[in-house]
């Protein structure tokens, strides 16, 4: 081998080697698995901000808070232990309907919430776009503290939970207290009368402008005279 094939070969690792430092390695969720959810200021949503009749199917219902369901949601209201989302439908329409689908308004973060279910392994997988960005699978119960599930350091736009494990009427899965990093942003739009106080404000100023162009100055008057 030459100089030059060997300059090349070292060259050639040296910008490998450099390109491997500078790139920035796929990010990757952690899994929330604990007894409070988040950390630091943020808001949630109890399920007591709208209350419907038992087994209610809830879609966009709080949207307005941040959070659509699809496409399996029923609201378990206050008389059965506040209000709460579920899938489990008891009688004659039989087994649970997987998965239940968490979507929010606007791509998040971060997001918890507590779940329950009979003993069984919950699929828990995040979204962004459609697209599957991350998923973990964790034995599941129905303990006596609730305990928080959810994803962080990733950006998705929804959750989707599966417990295949669960038999036709044994464990429905209880979705509560939805976690997000901060409020979601309502698009309020103004009042009628700040709306006219605005337009009020902006004809006295145009006014303003168009007066103080119209009106001679001294200079002008005198050389007027001089004139005549």
């Amino acid at each position: 081998m030459n100089i030059r094939e060997t300059n090349h070969h070292v060259s050639t690792a040296i910008v490998s080697f450099i390109i491997l430092l500078s790139g920035v390695p796929a990010a990757h969720a952690a899994f929330i698995q604990n007894t409070f959810g988040l950390s630091g200021p943020h808001s949630t949503i109890t399920f007591d901000e709208h209350i419907f009749p038992f087994l209610t199917p809830v879609t966009t219902e709080y949207a307005d808070l941040g959070v659509t369901f699809s496409p399996y949601g029923l609201y378990f209201d206050a008389a059965n232990g506040g209000g709460r989302i579920g899938n489990f439908v008891p009688g004659g329409l039989g087994a649970q309907r997987f998965p239940i689908g968490i979507n929010f308004t606007s791509p998040q973060t971060e997001a918890a919430f507590v779940f329950a279910s009979g003993d069984a392994t919950t699929t828990f997988q995040a979204f962004l776009g459609g697209n599957l960005v991350e998923s973990f699978n964790v034995a599941t119960g129905n303990p006596s503290i609730p305990v928080f599930y959810g994803f962080r350091d990733i950006t998705f736009d929804a959750i989707s939970i599966t417990t295949p494990g669960c038999g036709s009427a044994v464990c429905p899965q209880l979705v509560d207290n939805i976690q997000l990093p901060t409020a979601p942003v309502s698009s309020s739009v103004p009042e009628p009368s700040s709306i006219l106080g605005i337009i009020a404000f902006g004809t006295l100023g145009a006014g303003a402008i168009l007066t103080r162009k119209i009106k001679p100055s001294k200079s002008t008057g005198k050389e007027l005279e001089k004139d005549s």
